[in-house]
C-alpha cells in the first residue's frame, strides 16, 4: 500500500463531552449536553453537537428521548429540515 493509503490508518479521536442535567420529577430528568471532537489537530474545536432531553426513568431501565443540533460550518443547511435538531431515542438498563 502507498504512504497516501496509510496515511488514513493514523487517525485518531477523542469525544470530549460536558453535561448538566435538573431532576424534574422522581422519574423524570432534564438532560443538557455539549461534545466535540478531537483528532486531526487541525480539525478541533471545529464540531460541536448540543444535546438535549429528557429522561424517563424506571426502576430498572430508562428511556432517553433527546434532540441533537450539530454546530459546525454548514450544519444551518441540515437545521432547515430539523430546526429543533435531529431526534435521538436511547434505552438503557440499569443494574
Amino acid at each position: 500500500s502507498s504512504a497516501k493509503e496509510m496515511k488514513y490508518w493514523n487517525y485518531w479521536s477523542i469525544s470530549p463531552n460536558l453535561g448538566l442535567s435538573a431532576q424534574l420529577s422522581r422519574r423524570l430528568r432534564f438532560n443538557l449536553e455539549a461534545y466535540t471532537l478531537l483528532g486531526d489537530h487541525d480539525e478541533n474545536g471545529k464540531r460541536w453537537a448540543f444535546l438535549y432531553g429528557l429522561r424517563i426513568c424506571g426502576s430498572s431501565i430508562y428511556g432517553d428521548i433527546n434532540f441533537v443540533i450539530p454546530v459546525f460550518p454548514g450544519a444551518e443547511d441540515l437545521l432547515k429540515y430539523a430546526p429543533v435538531g435531529f431526534p435521538m431515542l436511547t434505552f438503557g438498563v440499569l443494574w
